[in-house]
């Protein structure tokens, strides 16, 4: 074809697309179309269009081929939300800070001269392996940027991977104003809802900052769960973890119940779990790997394989209605969970359904959780580790007790949290904290000898004082890790047997890094009081209620009864009696969160 022809050919394409868009109003249509008619005539196996927010760049729209040719028939991409600064150190970022097309031949292959990189973060959760790329920015008549069109991957006549031509070029860029001026009139007809979603966007990016703080993995499903609830206006929700082939529901929280409660009183504690299929709604996200919008969960549309389980609505009196269920993913595309927000409610409070924006933002918050899922993950992993060589090495201890004494501590501290007034960004940070340190509270006992840990009678006092020395042991593990959480473990490992009134408790005021594995403990001063931290003061509770509720090698399992009966006789000598009121007062929610767990 002559080059004269192929101009016209071009202009005729762009007028052609042109008149299309300029008949949609609809955002995501006018997004859809741009991207569809582009890969098209280019040949281009996938794409996606960022828009400028602010100082921010968000996905809003992708295609891909290769992955849709792997779904089943009918079924949507998983969408990908995420944002990030406008850098040049990013591709499309360049691309509206320079305002020029980048056309990269191998994405994997920059030159190290060029200030951009490929963000590797989207292949490594799809699995889909980008080559060649270009890169457009989306610029209206007045020269603002609204946004960047990224075409991925074109493909020659045998679906080859191939660069893009300078044709390739000229095509996308002539287009890419056509675009421009079409997403810039949709931007003005829906400016209000734009602001609207701006701000909530932005909302989404500072939630997930605080959440890449959480340490513990736990407290990080609480706090998703109720992020994500504020962030739709929903009145209930709750957070499922895949343990085996099984969803064990993590967290439950409903505003409607909770204000039928007393000041400082939790919902009941929620434990049960079920198979992994696809006759549930959680289990179907799962399997799919898809977002569920469920506009009423007591009439579904006819054919679909799940249903909705009333019992937890027969039993509370709750009615569900609405409900929105999506998969948490980490980095390598694997599934950690279920997040299931219910009934949406407007400005008066009434229960409706959740519309598109609501699933962009929970898409979009369940995307950027990724990190904090993965991360939070692996250092559980890791502690869990630790805690099986300890079980390993001291056959009276066992990875539940680890367990339970991590959840019984942190629900003692909430409520003695509540009984003192603590600001909640100050009880979120030491609750996090907590739930790692007490999982660590016995990690010196590696560091006892056999013949001692292990004898099953009585210990004489020097192999007594050899025992007691484990809590110098641990707190020297942790001694070269000094960030908040690790500072706390050593003091849970190095305090947690200290007596409030400082007669029976120990190691006292030692030198533990001094101390050397196998000797008897030094007597010392003894700590009492407000001297011993208050992360130890819970764990010694926590620890000792559980160990007197389950057997073990020297001794049989002591009632319920007689073992809160035990704590409370311990108040003010063993135990600081503050820490001892705030048990007393939630002794029911612990004891059903002991049942759940044995």
């Amino acid at each position: 074809m002559a080059k004269k022809d192929m101009e016209d050919s071009l202009l005729k394409k762009i007028f052609e697309i042109d008149s299309r868009l300029s008949e949609l109003q609809d955002f995501n249509s006018i997004l859809e179309t741009t991207l569809t008619e582009v890969r098209k005539f280019v040949h281009a196996d996938a794409g996606s269009i960022y828009l400028l927010e602010k100082d921010m760049l968000s996905i809003r729209y992708a295609q891909n081929d290769t992955q849709k040719a792997s779904l089943r028939e009918g079924e949507p991409l998983p969408y990908v939300a995420f944002s990030f600064p406008v850098t040049e150190k990013s591709i499309v970022g360049y691309c509206v800070i320079s305002k020029k097309i980048l056309n990269i031949a191998d994405a994997y292959d920059i030159p190290e001269t060029a200030p951009y990189r490929f963000n590797q973060g989207s292949d490594m959760v799809t699995g889909y392996k980008t080559k060649s790329t270009i890169a457009v920015p989306l610029k209206v008549a007045s020269g603002r940027i609204v946004g960047v069109l990224q075409i991925i991957n074109a493909l020659d006549e045998n679906k080859n991977i191939r660069p893009f031509t300078s044709e390739d070029e000229d095509f996308i860029s002539h287009f890419a104003t056509v675009a421009a001026t079409a997403i810039e009139r949709a931007e003005s007809v829906n400016l209000v809802k734009s602001v609207y979603r701006e701000q909530k966007l932005q909302r989404i990016f500072e939630i997930d900052q605080q959440l890449n703080e959480i340490q513990d993995i736990d407290v990080l499903l609480e706090s998703i769960l109720t992020e994500a609830r504020l962030i739709v206006n929903a009145d209930a929700g709750s957070i499922y973890e895949i343990e085996g082939d099984k969803l064990s529901i993590k967290y439950a929280q409903n505003d409607t119940q909770a204000k039928q409660l007393k000041k400082g009183e939790k919902l009941p504690y929620v434990s049960f779990s079920f198979p992994i299929t696809e006759k549930s709604v959680a289990g179907y996200c799962v399997k799919s790997h898809t977002l569920l919008n469920i506009h009423d969960a007591y009439n579904l549309p006819e054919g679909v394989p799940y249903s909705f389980n009333k019992n937890s609505d027969l039993t509370t009196g709750y009615h569900t209605k609405s409900m929105l269920t999506i998969p948490l993913k980490i980095a390598d595309s694997s599934v950690l969970g279920v997040l299931q927000i219910i009934n949406a409610k407007d400005k008066d409070g009434n229960t409706i359904e959740f519309d598109e924006d609501a699933e962009l933002f929970i898409t979009h918050f369940a995307a950027n959780v990724a990190n904090a899922l993965e991360h939070t993950k692996s250092r559980r992993d890791l502690i869990e580790t630790m805690t099986s060589m300890a079980n390993m090495r001291d056959p009276r201890e066992t990875g539940l007790h680890v367990a339970r004494v991590s959840k019984f501590s942190v629900e003692i501290y909430d409520r003695w949290a509540f009984n003192h007034g603590v600001k909640e960004d100050v009880k979120l940070k030491f609750r996090d904290f907590l739930a790692i340190a007490s999982k660590c509270h016995d990690f010196g006992k590696i560091g006892i000898e056999d013949m001692i840990l292990k004898k099953p009678g009585r210990f004489t006092d020097e192999e007594r004082s050899i025992m007691n020395g484990h809590t110098c042991l641990g707190a020297q593990l942790f001694e070269n890790f000094h960030t908040p959480v690790f500072d706390m473990c050593r003091e849970v490992n190095l305090r947690h047997h200290e007596w409030w009134d400082g007669t029976n408790g120990y190691p006292g005021k030692v030198d533990y890094l001094s101390y050397e594995q196998g000797t008897p403990l030094p007597k010392t001063e003894a700590l009492k009081g407000d001297e011993i931290p208050l992360s130890a003061r819970i764990v010694a509770v926590a620890d000792v209620f559980d160990a007197l509720c389950h057997r073990r090698v020297y001794k049989d399992a002591w009632t319920i009864g007689d073992a809160v009966s035990e704590i409370q006789r311990l108040s003010g000598t063993q135990f600081d009696p503050e820490i001892v009121t705030a048990f007393m007062q939630i002794k029911d929610r612990l004891i059903t969160i002991s049942d759940s767990m044995n």
